[in-house]
């Protein structure tokens, strides 16, 4: 018993040199046996365990380090069987000091799953992964990680890691990817799987890609709720298919989401727009911008809406059009081409009812008194011509009038068909009104002129002379001379018996107008009412009197004088008047008939007409130069000349105007009806040269030429000779016997005394051969 504490202590001295045996000679066996014997007699398996793990930390030789590391773990599992973590410590310290000690990593592996030390397993397997070089060690490392996060520890999200860095190694594996689809799937790893997708994106066909690219878009729409990635997956896509009815479909419901900012649902809308267009289907498209109105902004509706009546239009669903430029001209009553496209609609669908309500709504949703007033009158003019509802047009027409601030171009155009629609419907009363109010907006003097005549002429239909009077003043206002204007004012005040307003407007009258016979009739008139509505006789006979100076004498002049005067015993002036009547209506005779001579000949072409009022006008008075004019310019009228040179010659002798007379000689014997006649002619002329003129030698003259036309006239033979032998003209004396005996071939023995006679006058003049000739045809 005495010896036991020296043997302890031998063995403490043994323990500590085996200790350092086996730390100076790790590869040894025996020392490490001959360790493990000390300590398992000491009971220092501790230190021992301690010993083996420093010496593993120490850089050993690999077979050095197997051989320590296995005798480590083998010494771990005999002495701490019950401690397993500190087996599985160690395996883990010798897989992380020597990455390539598969022996060790396995047991590791086994000992964690056995426990149930998942995290540690898991791990371990990372640090395993994370060292290894070799992929194909790489991969089944991964591999088996993944099947023991899912099979064993339950961590979807574990293997799911594993699997997308093994998919990393073997990108091609159809079933590693299904696997790690299901597993990021169901550990609702979207990004994840999305990535996965993505990546994925290269290797497929075009078909397969398109899909992929849809699950892409729906796990970001659905999963995420992130549309904007979404929309950008699907955009790709069309852009590779255009028109893709499942990727429509997705954009379908982008922009249905109310939750989704308005600039992706725009997006969405503009992509959807730009596929169906592709695609061809416009419906779709209109069914899209529809959708569309329902969230974008104010700003944004017109164009949608100009866009949606065209493409209704395009597809004949033309009352659906007309709601969207109906909507147009609701924000903008000045929307030229929405109100355009309306009224062609309207046009095209016969649907005016809707054209002319959508423009009343528009002017009543208009703050500017302008533009409703315009909108209004087109929602008139509607009404009017196109629905023919004249009431439904009249009451906008009187809105339109009565809208204060109104500008005066649509009040006018306003006034204007209310005008024409009253005046169609027998209003007349109510029409008055318009057109009072009318008158006030007309910007011309001629516009303003007309609206008041008609004004005027309307109270004059109803009865009311004093507004019909009214109406007249401003047009006499303004032009005094307006007949049409005078005439209505004398009719009315005549037709109202109104006589003392009826003279003065019949004295403006007569002052104003050009023709002298509505003058004179104007102040009879005057004349007439003074003497016989007014009973003032001194008046009436100052208008006769007047009319008289002005238009001269005429029957009812001075028998109305005679009457009037005889009445206020005024005898004296008027025999004056009656003297000077008689001389002015012979005066006026002859002018009447010269007047008729003029307008025959002048005017009418027809000169014997003329030369029978010309004779007429000089019967009255002789001397009047202007018929003698016109009567000597028919002188040298075919069929005229005879009676005109008569009826010249009857004013000569009556004026004895024997130089006028003598003048006309040619002309009258030119026309005389034969021989005779035109010898008298001569021989008249004959006498008024030597009677009145003591001309012989034109006395001589006449009868030589008379002679020859009638030779069987002694008288006239002897007077000739007389004056011959006065005047010693018997050359001419000789010339006139010898064609009066040519002349008178009827009578041989007048004609062989004529010639007898001429061989006598030829022979005074000494010419033989002449007297012989004249005697040789006489004894012929």
């Amino acid at each position: 018993m005495a010896d036991q504490p020296s043997d302890q202590s031998n063995l403490d001295r043994s323990f500590v040199a085996a200790m350092k045996a086996a730390e100076g000679a790790p590869d040894s066996g025996d020392a490490w046996d001959h360790l493990e014997d000390l300590a398992d007699k000491l009971g220092r398996p501790d230190d021992v365990a301690q010993l083996y793990r420093d010496t593993l930390e120490q850089k050993l030789a690999p077979d050095v380090f197997r051989t320590v590391a296995e005798r480590a773990v083998q010494y771990h599992e005999e002495w701490f069987g019950d401690a397993p973590e500190r087996i599985t410590q160690l395996l883990g310290r010798i897989c992380e000091l020597s990455p390539s000690s598969d022996w060790a990593f396995e047991r590791l592996v086994m000992m964690l799953t056995s426990n149930g030390q998942w995290d540690e397993l898991l791990t371990a397997y990372d640090r395993a992964i994370a060292s290894a070089i070799d992929v194909a060690r790489k991969k089944q490392l991964l591999d088996d990680a993944a099947q023991a996060s899912k099979d064993f520890a339950d961590r979807p999200d574990r293997a799911a890691d594993y699997l997308q860095q093994l998919l990393a190694l073997d990108p091609d594996n159809a079933h590693l990817v299904q696997s790690l689809e299901r597993l990021l799937e169901r550990g609702k790893r979207h990004r994840d799987l999305i990535a996965l997708w993505d990546h994925r994106l290269e290797h497929q066909e075009a078909d397969e890609r398109r899909q992929t690219r849809l699950r892409i878009a729906a796990c970001w729409l659905d999963e995420l709720g992130e549309a904007p990635r979404a929309l950008e997956v699907l955009r790709a896509l069309l852009e590779e298919s255009p028109g893709h009815e499942e990727a429509c479909a997705l954009l379908e419901r982008i922009l249905a989401q109310d939750e989704a900012e308005l600039s992706t649902r725009r997006q969405a809308m503009s992509l959807l727009r730009k596929n169906y267009l592709v695609a061809d289907r416009p419906d779709e498209v209109v069914r899209l911008l529809g959708r569309a109105l329902d969230f974008v902004e104010a700003e944004e509706r017109r164009p949608i809406h100009r866009e949606l009546g065209s493409r209704l239009a395009i597809l004949g669903k033309d009352e659906e059009a007309l709601d969207h430029y109906r909507a147009l001209v609701l924000e903008d009553p000045t929307d030229a081409d929405a109100r355009k496209q309306m009224r062609n609609l309207a046009d095209r669908t016969g649907r005016h009812d809707l054209h002319a309500q959508a423009l009343v709504d528009a002017a009543e949703a208009s703050s500017d008194q302008p533009t409703r007033a315009s909108v209004l009158l087109d929602a008139a003019r509607i009404k009017r011509r196109a629905l023919d509802d004249a009431e439904g047009a009249i009451a906008i027409y009187r809105a339109v009038l009565g809208a204060e601030s109104n500008e005066a171009s649509h009040a006018l155009a306003a006034a204007h068909a209310l005008d024409e629609l009253l005046a169609a419907a027998g209003r007349d009363a109510e029409r008055l009104d318009v057109l009072e109010t009318l008158a006030s907006l007309e910007g011309t003097q001629s516009g303003r002129r007309a609206v008041m005549a008609e004004a005027a002429r309307l109270a004059d239909r109803l009865g009311e002379a004093d507004r019909a009077l009214a109406n007249w003043k401003p047009v006499l206002d303004s032009d005094g001379r307006d007949l049409e204007a005078l005439n209505a004012v004398v009719d009315l005040l005549s037709r109202n018996r109104r006589w003392a307003e009826l003279v003065s407007a019949l004295e403006r009258r007569a002052d104003a107008v050009q023709l002298p016979l509505q003058r004179r009739a104007d102040w009879v008139r005057i004349a007439e009412i003074q003497q016989r509505e007014l009973d003032a006789s001194p008046a009436a006979i100052d208008t006769w009197l007047r009319v008289r100076q002005t238009f001269g004498d005429a029957p009812d002049v001075i028998e109305a004088l005679d009457t009037l005067m005889s009445g206020e015993d005024r005898q004296e002036e008027l025999a004056h008047i009656l003297s000077e009547g008689a001389s002015a209506a012979r005066h006026r005779n002859v002018s009447l008939l010269r007047r008729l001579g003029e307008l025959y000949r002048e005017e009418l072409d027809q000169p014997e007409q003329a030369v029978t009022w010309y004779a007429a006008a000089l019967t009255m008075a002789p001397a009047d130069e202007v018929s003698r004019e016109g009567m000597r310019a028919l002188l040298g009228v075919k069929g005229a000349t005879r009676d005109a040179s008569a009826a010249l010659a009857a004013a000569y002798r009556a004026t004895d105007d024997d130089e006028s007379l003598l003048g006309l000689l040619d002309h009258r014997v030119g026309a005389a009806r034969d021989r005779g006649e035109q010898a008298s002619l001569l021989r008249d002329a004959a006498k008024l040269y030597l009677d009145r003129h003591k001309d012989a030698v034109a006395a001589l003259g006449c009868l030589c030429r008379a002679l020859p036309l009638e030779p069987d006239n002694l008288a006239t033979e002897s007077l000739m000779m007389r004056l011959a032998d006065h005047t010693g003209r018997w050359v001419t004396v000789a010339e006139s016997l010898r064609m009066a005996g040519d002349a008178a071939v009827t009578t041989p023995a007048r004609a062989a005394q004529l010639r007898v006679a001429e061989g006598s006058v030829r022979r005074r003049l000494d010419d033989i051969e002449a007297a012989l000739e004249a005697y040789r045809a006489a004894a012929e």
